[in-house]
């Protein structure tokens, strides 16, 4: 009963499976007959192999209209009002969806672009609602391909109401865009939702993003005109959308490769999640020099062009670093890691930049970095980088223009700054130098430098057979140490102390002017040379510091032992005929030091005393007496180079309190001269007298005789002689009451004289007489 398109008749039937359907709007069948134009806007002319499904427009009027209004009113017969659903299901039917319903492109020809052309004049002209269509492949492509009309990556246009992007194509087609036919120009708001005009920059993102292959998608290689072209219209476009742009799109952005790292030449993205990025400072983007800021932790992109500066700064927000940011956490840091070659560049530059950021911070940072080549004073000198330099910090070496600095160090020792940091030529070309200064460049040593000092002087005295050149370095050294005490010992070390103390560095000369070296104990200095100069090293320099002093313990005298080694040594050369050069300075300090005993230090003065009894130890010309030997005031016929008394100097004079109190007689009595006699026996034990000695001896008796005499009978004292030794024949001391004197002559022979001790013949008659000795002739009456 249904006329239907295709010139045959339809079942009226309730079923759903076989609706057939008049067109949407009736006007269409009034137009359809009027207007030759509306009739391409007919389906019957697009599903032709569906013409089954369409009433006939050729049916009466009345009853096209009243089928018309039961369908429209919702009757449940199989007759129907077109629509959207309808539609698509044939659409589906015609482009054989099921088979190709899992693939978001399928290959057409060029009557399949006609017919979807037309499909699309006709989808316009219903004004479809198109979400009922989006998963039927509608949109032709420029690469003969029909893609479903919604789709994760939307398809893309060329054209834009103010831009032609034509040149843009080849471009985004390596970053997996597909555009749309170029014959496809449909300017339709319901269709804008389903295509992306580059003109829409955050669509095109989007779509990137979309695509099931991101990020790899946009891992293709651009030419360099392509990426200045893409960089250029990524900024133009971007900059309306600047307070707009989401994260994850700023992710896309990252993710193309038309960025550059400084330094690199091929084109990267920044697609590394761990690296960030920073832009050099703006006054640094032609002066940085080298980038030297490790690449694991970052890097440094290139903003040459201002598109590319704007798309980093202003849409990715790669932090753009300030200039002391840059030279602090970028440079300083690393340094020191880089090749001597590298260091140069990256220092030059940053040398010119001090003026604007040096600060304590910055003068500590640097100044602890190891960058500067190390060299002798002569290579600074001449500017000369030593073959393989080491790299040495600021801190650490030694301004080459300071000379009381540098003559304490050997000449081979590299430890100042070599190369273009050395001492300029040019006064107008230092400032290499000038800003090592300015970083802390030693300009004085410090207690961790002299206990160095300390220990190369060891280790080079060890070493070297040139000592001498030793010596005077580490005379130096001493000396600077004592000029410089008060601003090394700010602070207490005893590193310091120790090192002073505990080492034989202190240059010293013995005795014999043999040069060497000595820790501090076991040497003096200049002060006490004549009080320990034969037993103890001696430093040939005056010390100026009580501090100084203090810690060497060489704020006290020597040693009273110490001194008196030095007198022994002295009276026992003179005794082997080898008397010391400076002898009576050297004996007018000891006797100075027994001195100042006497008057602050009684137990030393005794222990001295006591050590000195009965030795000879005070000097009388060219010979040491005792103190029973020497008198103050002593009679001329005692005197003489072979006199067993002698008078005390006159040079002594001004200790006389001194030799009172070591018990030197102010005269002598005949007490003192038997003791005299006897301590001349003592020392000459097992020895016969000399001729000189005897004379000596005798000259003592003759005073003993006149001391005699001018004693009252009262004050006699008949045991007076007890003890007195007189020289005999046989050249030996005999007590008096053992001796006899010869008064005999010729009238005994030799023979029976044997049997006696006699007088030696210098005694004489008058001397024997006065001390009642005992006669040749006596003895014989007596027997």
């Amino acid at each position: 009963m249904i006329p239907l398109a295709n010139g045959t008749l339809g079942t009226l039937t309730r079923s759903r499976n076989s609706n057939v359907y008049l067109d949407p709007d009736l006007n269409d069948y009034n137009n359809n007959k009027s207007c030759r134009n509306n009739r391409n806007n007919d389906e019957r002319l697009i599903f032709t192999n569906q013409l089954h499904k369409f009433i006939d427009k050729s049916i009466d009027s009345d009853l096209y209209k009243r089928l018309y209004k039961n369908a429209k009113a919702g009757w449940n017969l199989n007759i129907k009002i077109l629509d959207e659903s309808a539609v698509a299901d044939m659409i589906k039917y015609s482009l054989d969806y099921e088979r190709n319903k899992n693939y978001e492109e399928i290959q057409i020809n060029n009557n399949n672009r006609e017919w979807i052309y037309q499909l699309w004049d006709i989808l316009m002209y219903r004004n479809w609602d198109l979400k009922k269509f989006e998963d039927i492949h509608l949109i032709p492509t420029n690469r003969s391909t029909l893609r479903k009309l919604k789709t994760p990556t939307k398809i893309f246009s060329s054209k834009a109401s103010k831009y032609s992007f034509d040149n843009y194509i080849s471009i985004f087609e390596k970053f997996g865009a597909v555009f749309v036919d170029n014959g496809f120009d449909i300017e339709w708001d319901k269709i804008n939702p389903y295509i992306i005009k580059l003109d829409d920059i955050i669509s095109v993102l989007t779509s990137f993003q979309a695509n099931p292959s991101y990020p790899s998608n946009l891992d293709c290689q651009l030419q360099n005109n392509e990426i200045s072209m893409f960089i250029k219209y990524l900024s133009l476009f971007l900059q309306q959308y600047q307070y707009q742009v989401e994260s994850k799109l700023t992710e896309v952005i990252k993710r193309f490769p038309i960025f550059t790292e400084i330094g690199c030449n091929s084109p990267i993205s920044l697609m590394s999640k761990d690296r960030k990025w920073y832009l050099l400072p703006f006054e640094e983007v032609n002066s940085y020099g080298k980038i030297i800021y490790p690449s694991q932790m970052g890097g440094f992109l290139d903003t040459s062009s201002k598109y590319l500066c704007y798309i980093l700064e202003d849409i990715i927000k790669i932090p753009r670093l300030d200039v002391n940011n840059y030279w602090r956490n970028c440079v300083i840091p690393f340094l020191e890691m880089q090749s001597p070659k590298d260091i140069d560049i990256v220092v030059d530059k940053l040398f010119n930049r001090f003026p604007d950021i040096l600060d304590e911070r910055l003068k500590n940072d640097l100044g602890s970095k190891s960058f500067v080549p190390a060299g002798t004073l002569e290579e600074s000198k001449q500017q000369k980088t030593p073959y393989k330099p080491t790299l040495v910090k600021p801190i650490e070496l030694f301004d080459p223009e300071k000379k009381k600095v540098n003559d304490l160090f050997f000449e081979d020792e590299r430890v100042f700054p070599a190369g273009k940091y050395g001492i300029s030529r040019s006064f107008f070309d230092n400032k290499f130098l000038e800003n090592l200064k300015k970083l802390g460049i030693k300009t004085s040593l410090t207690t961790d430098d002299i206990i160095f000092r300390i220990n190369t002087i060891m280790k080079r005295k060890q070493s070297s057979n040139i000592q001498d050149f030793i010596h005077i370095n580490a005379k130096k050294l001493f000396k600077y140490i004592d000029e410089n005490w008060d601003q090394l010992t700010n602070t207490d070390s005893t590193i310091f102390s120790n090192a002073i103390l505990g080492n034989e560095w202190i240059p010293t000369t013995n005795e014999s002017g043999k040069k060497s070296f000595s820790k501090p104990q076991d040497c003096y200095y200049q002060k006490y040379k004549y009080l320990v100069c034969f037993v103890a090293p001696i430093l040939e320099y005056n010390i100026k510091n009580v501090n100084f002093l203090k810690l060497l313990n060489w704020n006290i005298y020597p040693n009273v032992d110490m001194v008196l080694k030095q007198l022994t040594f002295c009276c026992e050369s003179v005794t082997r005929g080898q008397s010391p050069k400076e002898l009576e300075l050297i004996c007018n300090s000891i006797y100075n030091y027994m001195n100042l005993a006497l008057q602050h230090n009684m137990s030393i003065f005794n222990y001295m005393k006591n050590h000195l009894k009965n030795k000879s130890w005070i000097l009388c010309g060219d010979t040491f007496r005792s103190t029973d030997e020497v008198v103050i005031d002593l009679p001329d016929k005692l005197t003489g180079s072979y006199s067993l008394v002698t008078k005390l100097p006159k040079e002594y004079n001004e200790f006389i309190n001194l030799f009172k109190s070591m018990g030197i007689r102010d005269e002598i009595g005949i007490k003192d001269l038997i003791l005299a006699i006897r301590n001349t026996a003592e020392r000459n034990e097992n020895k016969n007298l000399s001729i000189e000695e005897i004379n000596n001896i005798v000259q003592v008796l003759d005073h003993i005789v006149t001391l005699q005499m001018r004693i009252t009978a009262e004050e006699n004292d008949p045991e007076r002689f007890n003890e007195l030794l007189i020289p005999s024949t046989e050249n030996i001391l005999v007590d008096l009451r053992n001796i006899h004197y010869d008064d005999m002559g010729n009238r005994l022979d030799n023979e029976e004289k044997s049997k006696y001790m006699i007088a030696h013949p210098l005694v004489s008659q008058y001397i024997a007489k006065k001390l009642n000795m005992q006669t040749l002739t006596g003895k014989i009456c007596e027997i």
